[in-house]
């Protein structure tokens, strides 16, 4: 017998990082079965190779991997769902005498109900193995209802738990992903500018780390294709995010990367202007690689192209 609830739990993962959170909407039962993501990363390790594991160790340097591709960690996912789907269909009613008493979420809370795979997706992020990190994405966008997701509240959960401390994320690939599979997610999804607001923050507080800060700004690589669900001034705000990020560590590769990848977009849109004007007010700090990567989608005759290049 399954039922929803709001836990607070504590984890010691096998790398020996002890994980404090409250899980909202975790699956829980009275036979005390193991948690979601301990199924996941169970298949995980069923399902890595030794090939997958030796070429993504040497294509993102200094992280480790079991060795599993996208498409096998979705189908562990999956299965592992699938699972504990079954295990709540066949498991006894409880009696009346059994049943928890609940409790009722303060007003600032989200309903348990509403991200049932949190929990469990914190606890695989925070392992060391990335294909487990992965695993935590793919729970969060493609498992949990975007709507439910797509709060100021569990965006505020997850900078608490995941982004903030060091060494969860801590390389480009990771970053990247978890911009693209669940923070673009989230202000997709959302109604509320909060939510867009709150992540673009990230790349403005200087004391943030390099990847916190770097996916403050990368979520939004095709904000302009979603105009009408943003503030009208919401790519001059993107550019001055980038402005900060950069000058919170200007010298710094993936600060620079980051950026250019981003605004590339930007400079092709009535916000061009705005845009160049900060690239050029900062030309002395651009590498070579960040201009390359800033010109790609402006025509090769393009006047604005050239004087980039030429920073």
């Amino acid at each position: 017998w399954y039922y929803r609830s709001v836990v607070r739990i504590e984890i010691k993962l096998a790398h020996g990082m002890r994980v404090k959170l409250v899980s909202f909407g975790l699956w829980c039962s009275s036979s005390n079965s193991i948690m979601l993501s301990g199924k996941i990363v169970t298949g995980l390790k069923r399902s890595s190779d030794s090939a997958t594991r030796e070429w993504f160790t040497n294509y993102v340097k200094g992280t480790d991997w079991y060795g599993c591709k996208a498409p096998v960690i979705k189908q562990v996912v999956r299965d592992a769902i699938a699972s504990q789907t079954t295990l709540a269909a066949a498991a006894p009613l409880p009696e009346a005498s059994e049943l928890p008493k609940r409790k009722r979420c303060k007003t600032d809370e989200p309903e348990p109900c509403l991200v049932p795979h949190l929990a469990d997706a914190v606890v695989l992020l925070k392992h060391q193995e990335c294909d487990a990190k992965l695993a935590g994405m793919f729970l969060l966008q493609l498992h949990t209802e975007p709507q439910a997701l797509a709060s100021v509240k569990v965006l505020e959960i997850i900078e608490r738990e995941v982004l903030a401390p060091p060494g969860v994320i801590d390389d480009w690939s990771t970053a990247d992903w978890f911009s693209l599979k669940v923070l673009k997610t989230m202000w997709q999804s959302s109604v509320d500018p909060e939510v867009a607001d709150g992540i673009l923050r990230f790349a403005v507080e200087p004391s943030n780390g390099l990847w916190h800060r770097r996916m403050g700004v990368v979520p939004f690589l095709d904000w302009y294709k979603h105009r009408l669900r943003l503030p009208l001034d919401f790519g001059h705000r993107l550019v001055d995010a980038c402005e900060a990020n950069l000058l919170a560590s200007p010298h710094e590769r993936f600060t620079q990367t980051g950026i250019a990848w981003v605004l590339r977009y930007t400079l092709v849109q009535p916000e061009k202007d705005y845009a160049a004007s900060m690239l050029y007010r900062h030309g002395g700090l651009w590498t070579k690689e960040a201009k390359k990567s800033l010109v790609e989608k402006l025509p090769t005759s393009s006047a604005m192209r050239n004087k980039i290049l030429k920073l």
